[in-house]
């Protein structure tokens, strides 16, 4: 892949997680997709004024969360949120419904500096060629 005037590489960064540290993080965990997970996902990408206009503020925007802890929305999530803000409404049931992936997802997202802490990387894998179509070789 180029960039620029430079070839450049995916990486994999792989990392295990120090589960002392871990512990004494202020984690948000949702273990399921509700209407708070959607509006949680929605109020952050829309931000403060959107909040404002629908009367909400569940949001991670100042970093109260050091790690949350969740489903991944379906990628129509930034048609969703575009148009929830420009009609000023909130998430409904339909909205969630259409959010969902049709398998299981889940996320750990590190939101702080204090978050990173838990983090130790042991491997960095350059994926320079394919061996198959979808299947990633590295050297």
């Amino acid at each position: 892949m180029h960039y620029g005037e430079e070839l450049v590489f995916p990486v994999i960064l792989k990392y295990h997680i120090n589960e002392s540290l871990f512990k004494e993080m202020n984690i948000l965990e949702f273990k399921e997709e509700n209407i708070k997970w959607a509006q949680f996902i929605v109020n952050n990408r829309n931000g403060f004024e959107y909040m404002k206009d629908v009367n909400s503020c569940f949001h991670n925007l100042k970093q109260k969360f050091d790690i949350v802890i969740g489903s991944i929305a379906d990628n129509q999530i930034s048609l969703l949120t575009k148009e929830l803000k420009a009609l000023k409404e909130k998430v409904t049931d339909n909205d969630l419904r259409n959010m969902r992936y049709s398998y299981h997802t889940n996320q750990v997202s590190f939101h702080t500096q204090r978050s990173l802490t838990c983090l130790e990387l042991f491997e960095c894998d350059i994926i320079t060629k394919n061996k198959q179509k979808g299947e990633a070789v590295n050297e």
